[in-house]
């Protein structure tokens, strides 16, 4: 009984490859070297245009600016939201998720109600941006009204003043305290948090720069304290 033979790996120049389509319509002639080539996912566009208001029945905020439904994704205008990830320094210069927390206080307040978007623009796919509000709040000034979102630089004065005043109010990711060298006080800066560690022993006044800025005094200062500055 003969061995079997190993079958040879298929010739990869193209003048060596034979039509196999039988009476079917052969594929184009192949000119070149075969190589792989990445599947690309055609970005798909729509002809139709934009409503003046879309109502969302289920809306779900993705973060602390952006809301999604069963196919649109849209960002609300005028505002500066606060990464998800995001962290920030409270009062005793702990960090806290604060991008999470802009995040879930916008799900407490839509809940299950309806949302109202007017000033649709298209930016791709189902992506959109728009001006939403639930009820009679807009919700861009509720988040900024409240500490859970930045003006942003197309944002009008009266939307710049209300954040403006959240920020003095030490609302949402404003609730930090802000402190200030004292008259005549000096600081030696640091490079890294285990610097400003409870256990620190130094005497003198620490500051690490950043923004936020963080101060930290000797533990056994009457005024010892760690908190944000701005």
């Amino acid at each position: 009984m003969a061995e079997g033979r190993i079958p040879q790996a298929p010739p990869k120049h193209p003048q060596t490859l034979r039509n196999v389509g039988g009476t079917r319509t052969p594929p184009p002639p192949v000119t070149g070297p075969l190589e792989r080539v990445a599947y690309v996912k055609e970005l798909r566009r729509s002809n139709q245009p934009l409503p003046k208001e879309l109502i969302l029945y289920r809306a779900v905020a993705v973060d602390g600016a952006t809301l999604r439904d069963k196919t649109k994704w849209i960002s609300l205008n005028h505002i500066r939201p606060v990464p998800l990830r995001a962290t920030c320094i409270s009062e005793d210069g702990e960090r806290w998720q604060c991008g999470v927390r802009a995040r879930t206080a916008l799900r407490a307040f839509i809940r299950q109600k309806r949302v109202t978007c007017s000033d649709l623009k298209a930016v791709h796919d189902d992506k959109l941006t728009a001006t939403c509000s639930v009820g009679n709040h807009d919700l861009a000034t509720w988040l900024i009204k409240n500490g859970w979102a930045k003006a942003g630089s197309d944002a009008p004065n009266t939307l710049k003043k209300i954040a403006e005043r959240a920020r003095q109010s030490e609302k949402g990711i404003w609730r930090s305290k802000m402190v200030h060298l004292n008259k005549d006080e000096t600081a030696t800066l640091v490079n890294s948090w285990e610097e400003l560690d409870d256990d620190s022993t130094s005497t003198s006044t620490l500051m690490m720069e950043g923004e936020p800025a963080i101060i930290w005094r000797p533990r056994n200062d009457l005024t010892a304290e760690t908190s944000a500055r701005k």
